[in-house]
């Protein structure tokens, strides 16, 4: 005598040309169909996570959101938990459009137009204008992805967001310091946090990689010291967050990709000024009862720890001020900076993608390569045929 299966159990049986699966769900069964057991199994599993993920399985059509939502549950387990956290955010701003609720077989090229020029114009929160041209490229990137799943599981036949005309990347060229005034704004850095603005100043790391920098990412080989970059501190979504806990939390991410995990050789004067950093946070350990962390970042409070993106953001902002400098200088500023230097006195282009951490030497020459009227007319000067 057979045994009655268990709701959500699911059973694969033989059925004309290949096999059907069938899947009871609070009374109700689903029906899935393959030319393999391997493919209605997986069918199978699938719907099973949707049931978990709070999708309605019998819902006549699946909406444009519950496809994204699919496609964050099931197909984004491995990635970092700030790329989850803007993907979230993507959903959120879609959400926001009457394309959320269509059903998927009936997204038409007309309506990702339209939802394109929607988060352009009206996009932020609150009525605050329209997104970036980057952003909304990001959000048809992921949107591109999820339909592809879409695709790939009998949804649809083809991706209509492909045909959408995005809006145009304006290269808009960034203002860079001198070098005097890079050098002013490290002269009027005080406190235990000068570091900070030191090593963004001389080495062009970013933000995130520079406040998560530790005491043992200074490093030696061959006599030549380096700083060990391969660690990017943000704070992001708090995604297994439990009842009363907090919603963020600062964490460690790993960067993105293999050019971002680098080497950056320093000269022997900025070696020896992060060593002393280093020495004097030893010393401080000393007094600290234990409590003092083993292994300090860099940038740190009062017991090592690391501190808030936005803390440290702020008191950049003041020693700007204090510098005398214009108000619309970030802490990237100094790393366009410094790479734009690097770049003007000569560098090879290929030496500056390796230091910055780029993906090829054409995005560094194309962002940090800038040229006036002046410079043209004098190199062209230096090579007119006699």
């Amino acid at each position: 005598m057979s045994t009655r299966r268990a709701n959500g159990e699911g059973s694969i049986t033989k059925f004309r040309n290949g096999y059907r699966g069938k899947l009871c769900h609070n009374g109700r069964s689903k029906y899935v169909y393959g030319k393999t057991k391997k493919e209605v199994s997986a069918k199978l599993q699938q719907i099973r996570t949707d049931i978990q993920n709070g999708i309605n399985i019998f819902a006549p059509k699946m909406t444009f959101m519950e496809l994204l939502k699919r496609y964050l549950s099931s197909y984004t387990a491995d990635i970092r938990p700030a790329t989850r956290q803007n993907y979230e955010g993507y959903c959120s701003k879609i959400a926001q459009h009457h394309i959320a609720e269509i059903p998927v077989a009936k997204l038409r090229a007309d309506d990702f137009q339209n939802l394109s020029n929607y988060l352009y114009t009206e996009g932020r929160s609150g009525g605050a204008g329209g997104l970036s041209a980057k952003t909304v490229r990001n959000i048809f990137n992921f949107i591109s992805a999820a339909m592809k799943t879409a695709i790939a599981n009998g949804l649809i036949n083809n991706d209509s967001s492909r045909f959408v005309n995005l809006p145009r990347l304006h290269n808009v060229e960034k203002p860079i310091l001198s070098i005097n005034e890079v050098q002013r704004l490290i002269d009027a850095a005080e406190g235990e946090w000068a570091i900070g603005v030191y090593i963004l100043a001389i080495t062009g790391v970013r933000s995130g990689e520079c406040l998560g920098l530790r005491a043992d990412c200074l490093c030696f080989e061959d006599g030549i010291p380096y700083l060990d970059i391969k660690h990017s501190l943000r704070r992001v979504k708090n995604f297994n967050a439990k009842s009363g806990e907090p919603k963020s939390h600062l964490i460690l991410t790993d960067l993105k990709t293999d050019n971002s995990r680098r080497k950056i050789p320093l000269s022997k004067k900025t070696a020896e000024r992060i060593q002393a950093h280093i020495d004097h946070l030893k010393e401080k350990a000393v007094n600290c009862c234990g409590l003092f962390n083993e292994n300090p970042f860099l940038v740190c409070n009062e017991i090592g720890n690391a501190v808030e993106p936005s803390s440290f953001r702020n008191y950049f902002n003041k020693i700007v001020a204090t510098a005398g400098l214009p108000r619309t200088t970030t802490q990237h500023t100094l790393r366009h900076s410094r790479c734009s230097h690097l770049i003007q006195q000569g560098c090879s282009p290929k030496l500056v993608s390796l230091y910055c951490g780029h993906s090829d030497s054409g995005f560094t020459l194309s962002r940090y390569c800038h040229y006036t009227l002046s410079d043209i007319h004098n190199e062209l000067e230096a090579h007119e045929i006699r």
